[in-house]
């Protein structure tokens, strides 16, 4: 990583989630390390009790890492499996105009395993109800080799 581009992510999380930082450890395990240059020590968090200030914690910390000269790309691979936590996080993060910008989420899935029933579905419809620009949806047929 870029030294320069180091110091400003470094600076933007301390800034977007303060002391609050360690909780996001329990999804990013090495950031730590990679941002810090040392093992950080985790509090104690419970997720469990937490839930509301992991997902705000969460969105700070995509926007403070997710800049429009240093745009991120998020892969969600196999999304017919996601969980109704999972899709709850995903909706926050869709929802956030800032991130539009910045930030490219690529969702992979088994359409023969997505109904229009399915929770991701939904969300994708949701998401279409409130915002001007839907989701690109992208089919790919099986193909042997």
């Amino acid at each position: 990583m870029h030294p320069q581009y180091k110091d400003k992510i470094q600076q933007a999380i301390v800034t977007a989630v303060g002391e609050d930082y360690p909780l996001l450890l329990d999804l990013i395990p090495n950031l730590g390390e990679l941002i810090f240059e040392a093992k950080a020590n985790r509090a104690d968090y419970d997720i469990a009790n937490s839930k509301d200030k992991f997902k705000f914690l969460l969105q700070r910390f995509l926007n403070a890492v997710s800049q429009p000269e240093y745009p991120v790309l998020l892969c969600l691979d196999d999304i017919q499996w996601i969980d109704t936590a999972s899709i709850n996080i995903l909706e926050i993060i869709l929802d956030d105009a800032g991130l539009a910008r910045s930030l490219l989420i690529v969702c992979t899935y088994r359409g023969d395993e997505v109904p229009h029933t399915h929770p991701i579905s939904k969300l994708w419809q949701r998401v279409n109800d409130r915002r001007q620009q839907s989701p690109t949806n992208i089919s790919i047929n099986n193909h042997s080799l």
